[in-house]
């Protein structure tokens, strides 16, 4: 079934998952201050604990509530944002993410999705959302709906039947240490953008 983005709110909300289209390719949603909820993502993906999850938010005044931004991100973020560019940047401590969203580290991976459908869902929450691929650990990750296992149809709602993802391809992210900044996967945004 598919519902609207104010009922998918409320869902997440209660520590429901939401199946989501991005402009990248489909996530697992979850409320990422609400451990519980988190991990039924680690659960249902089999994924390592030890793997962090990238936090979407509805813009960048959301990410700035959730992690420290210096000047290189706010360029980065003013070039590139909403769109498929992951950062990885040191973790607010009073921003409230569950331990298991950061998998216990001092940094957090935030990305403002472009796609109409994920950012309105962003928004609707008002809170941010833990969401990485709607695969099993270690598979594909799906870019249509017909590509999701359909335990993970089975477990989550729908935010909308979307037949593919624009970009097709997981966010870039980057890490930006005090002393440089690393790609950490290549993704959406090529290398030669982020550099220029």
């Amino acid at each position: 079934m598919y519902f609207d983005v104010i009922g998918l709110a409320a869902r997440l909300r209660d520590g429901g998952l939401v199946l989501m289209p991005t402009e990248t390719v489909w996530g697992l949603a979850a409320d990422a201050r609400n451990p519980e909820a988190v991990g039924k993502i680690y659960a249902l993906k089999g994924r390592p604990a030890y793997n962090p999850l990238i936090v979407h938010v509805a813009d960048t005044a959301a990410a700035r509530g959730i992690a420290v931004f210096d000047e290189r991100a706010e360029h980065l973020a003013a070039a590139l944002w909403p769109g498929p560019l992951t950062l990885v940047l040191p973790v607010r401590p009073e921003a409230g993410l569950a331990a298991v969203v950061t998998a216990g580290l001092p940094t957090v991976a935030v990305r403002v999705p472009a796609h109409l459908g994920a950012a309105a869902l962003c928004r609707a929450a008002g809170f941010p959302l833990a969401a990485p691929s709607a695969n099993l650990s270690g598979q594909l990750s799906p870019t249509r709906l017909s590509d999701i296992d359909p335990v993970f149809k089975k477990e989550a709602l729908l935010l909308e039947d979307t037949t593919s993802a624009d970009v097709g391809l997981e966010s870039t992210i980057v890490a930006l240490d005090p002393d440089g900044w690393r790609i950490l996967r290549a993704g959406g945004v090529a290398t030669e953008r982020l550099q220029a």
